[in-house]
């Protein structure tokens, strides 16, 4: 679980971030979700390059990823 006030992961079921102590049960700031940051890259065989905010997620299918950097963290299922 992800802190809404400043994006450190948490363990599931804090009731206060371990970084910044927001209270973890209060629901996040309402607004517009932050503006996801992208480029596109190259003409015949395309990639986009992603800068993902601490604490948001990105889904792609099935070997839809390439690559990362090392402050990526991978999930499967």
């Amino acid at each position: 679980m992800f802190c809404p006030n400043c994006g450190t992961e948490n363990p599931d079921g804090s009731k206060f971030c371990t970084s910044c102590g927001k209270n973890m049960l209060e629901k996040a700031e309402s607004g517009p979700p932050p503006e996801l940051k992208y480029e596109i890259k190259g003409s015949v065989l395309q990639t986009v390059e992603i800068n993902i905010p601490a604490g948001e997620r990105v889904f792609s299918e099935t070997g839809g990823m390439l690559w990362m950097d090392e402050t990526i963290e991978l999930e499967t299922s």
